[in-house]
């Protein structure tokens, strides 16, 4: 009996607390030894290749780990005989004191030198007024539930999802659960994620085919148990293209391969007037932009599969006048064109028009916002070139613009080059001489409707080359040639 007291004294502080016999405090326990308890199937530890999230606590708050991007499991409060808290010694899974009795924690059992985790003890809620929605695809796995409305229930150190057919599956941070209100899982058609992570899906593949009817969070207040009826349908390895065409009306084909015999295809194309049949796609009135062909199973067994493609035109609708993108004429859908900017190059550098770390610089009306920040560094320095492209149409929008300007610098030419009679005046530094200087490929003059990007394309077989031109003939405003000046063509 000594020798117990002595072991126990030095294991567990005399300032531990201790009721009917049970000592409380907390321990790191491994994920697939905290789930056992729970009844789910057994589950590893979550290595992440991202440098910080692993260590996160806004993300992996409640979690222990490895030292080396690799999370082990969670630290929840325990209640452990003194006993059995001797019988472990050193191996007491870090076992902390604590103060006060918890509001939930797992009763630990010793037998045998085996540890045993119970099922969580303390209050069981409902969940009430909260609502989950339910992805076939993520960028995190092959599924995601995403809530909202839930309770403030602090932190979460794990997830549980059934099923109507039985099913007990767990979720660890990071891998599965993120900020506890989204679950993410694999079940092996996804094998990595976004930050190339490789996902763990064994566990998880015998969940397609059956329906979740609940999700219970694991909290340092208990457990909280959220209703669902949500189909998990089946998903499968599959090749779904669509090639891109022409905007207007035409074709385009469709190649599938890798469904499933029982696969009862229907096609769906939202925002297009189209029709599929066989290995082609039929479609009228397409604006220039990007579409997204949705195969369906009309039986329901198997998951949506989706396929983006592009309707592009040659077409520019916008030019830079005043301070913003504008209609070149009447007819052109400016619009649309501002509605598909995917990027906006400043000086040399690209800057997202959407996503998570988009640059809001073209506003929804089509002016620029010469004030515009990345992060905190400015975008516009003085003098910039910028170059807007858009989803949807080839040929991008270059021009030149002064920052805190509300239009474009116009720079005109001096007197001695200024046109006579009726030529139209150029918008240039100077008109260049037609004849053919060493090292140039020509003279060319300048034709209603044309650009220095198309000319750089018809005549020198690359758009990109625009800024050669320009250069060459001293035009510090591309977007401002006018028809009647002569240009140098560079070799």
């Amino acid at each position: 009996m000594c020798a117990l007291v002595a072991a126990v004294s030095a294991v567990m502080p005399v300032s531990a607390v201790e009721k009917d016999g049970m000592v409380y405090g907390t321990m790191k326990i491994p994920y697939a030894e905290f789930y056992a308890g729970e009844g789910t199937s057994e589950v590893d530890a979550v290595t992440s290749a991202t440098d910080a999230k692993w260590k996160k606590e806004a993300l992996v708050g409640g979690t222990y780990n490895n030292g080396d991007h690799q999370i082990l499991g969670v630290i929840y409060n325990v209640a452990i005989s003194s006993s059995d808290l001797a019988a472990l010694g050193e191996n007491n899974y870090g076992f902390v004191e604590s103060d006060s009795v918890p509001a939930a924690y797992k009763e630990v059992s010793v037998k045998d030198g085996k540890v045993s985790f119970s099922a969580v003890k303390g209050s069981a809620e409902k969940i009430s007024g909260a609502s989950v929605s339910f992805a076939t695809s993520s960028k995190y796995g092959d599924y995601q539930a995403s809530f909202k409305d839930l309770p403030s229930f602090g932190t979460v150190y794990g997830i549980v999802i059934h099923t109507k057919e039985g099913g007990e599956y767990a979720m660890r941070h990071l891998e599965n659960i993120w900020r506890g209100s989204e679950v993410a899982w694999s079940v092996g058609v996804t094998k990595t994620e976004k930050h190339g992570n490789t996902l763990s899906y064994k566990n998880y593949e015998d969940m397609m085919g059956q329906t979740i009817d609940s999700f219970t969070f694991i909290t340092e207040n208990g457990s909280y148990t959220m209703d669902a009826d949500l189909y998990v349908p089946y998903k499968f390895t599959n090749e779904t293209k669509v090639e891109g065409a022409a905007s207007g009306s035409g074709k385009t084909s469709v190649s599938l391969s890798g469904y499933p015999s029982d696969y009862k295809k229907t096609y769906s194309v939202e925002g297009l007037d189209a029709a599929v049949s066989g290995s082609t796609i039929t479609y009228k009135n397409a604006v220039p932009g990007s579409y997204t062909l949705t195969v369906s199973d009309a039986k329901g067994k198997y998951a949506d599969v989706t396929a983006t493609f592009v309707l592009s035109t040659d077409e520019t609708p916008v030019s830079y006048k005043d301070g913003k993108l504008a209609a070149v004429s009447s007819a052109s859908d400016a619009a649309n064109f501002i509605k598909n900017i995917a990027t906006v190059n400043v000086n040399g550098t690209d800057y997202a028009a959407s996503g998570k770390r988009a640059v809001k610089i073209v506003a929804e009306d089509g002016s620029i916002d010469t004030s515009a920040k990345s992060g905190e560094t400015a975008i516009f320095t003085g003098n910039d070139t910028v170059t807007v492209t858009a989803t949807g149409y080839n040929n991008p929008v270059t021009f030149t613009i002064g920052a805190g300007s509300s239009s474009a610098e116009e720079v005109k030419p001096s007197e001695d080059t200024k046109p006579t009679g009726n030529q139209p005046e150029a918008t240039a530094s100077n008109v260049v001489s037609a004849d053919k200087p060493t090292g140039t490929s020509g003279a060319y003059t300048v034709k209603k409707g044309d650009s220095l990007w198309s000319i750089a394309k018809e005549k020198l077989g690359d758009g990109a080359r625009y800024n050669e031109i320009a250069e060459l003939n001293g035009i510090k405003t591309p977007s401002k040639i006018q028809p009647g000046l002569v240009l140098i063509l560079p070799a």
